[in-house]
């Protein structure tokens, strides 16, 4: 995972990354991703707009994703999961959260929404699972170089490690 300013690779930083990816990926979005499918068919954009059915369910399924799920779900996995490898105690990655909740979740939607959108629209539900990986690493680049390292952005100083 992209890391900054670094002679030495951080592999704790790194190991932060996996171990969130892991557990979003793997634990949560695996089993969203059908759910999400199966339960946004575009019927409540079709009440105000007339577009295609399958275009209306690929946007359901990316606004869902896009404006519940990442706020509420995957940035408060992010920040407690790579806050607590990288030795943050719950106060600085809360501070750490504050910080770079908004810019953060602006660049997620700039990436993954168009992302999203092309997902729902075009790929068959047996390829949703491979494609989010495949994306997901290039985000997680761009995510790690956005987000830095905790323990050096100033949320976290020596007394709010754990």
């Amino acid at each position: 995972v992209a890391q900054r300013n670094n002679v030495v690779y951080d592999a704790k930083r790194g190991l932060s990354f996996v171990a969130f990816d892991a557990a979003y990926r793997g634990g949560f979005q695996t089993p969203l991703l059908p759910w999400i499918i199966d339960h946004c068919h575009g019927d409540v954009l079709g009440q105000v707009l007339s577009f295609d059915t399958n275009i209306l369910a690929a946007a359901e399924c990316t606004l869902f994703n896009q404006l519940t799920v990442i706020p509420i779900v995957y940035y408060p996995l992010f920040f407690g999961i790579t806050g607590y490898v990288q030795n943050l105690d719950a106060d600085a990655s809360l501070a750490r959260a504050k910080a770079q909740f908004t810019t953060l979740c602006i660049r997620n939607w700039k990436f993954w929404i168009p992302a999203n959108f092309l997902q729902f629209c075009l790929l068959p539900n047996e390829w949703q699972v491979p494609y989010t990986c495949a994306m997901g690493f290039i985000w997680n680049v761009i995510l790690s170089a956005s987000a830095g390292d905790a323990r050096v952005e100033g949320a976290a100083s020596p007394s709010k490690t754990r």
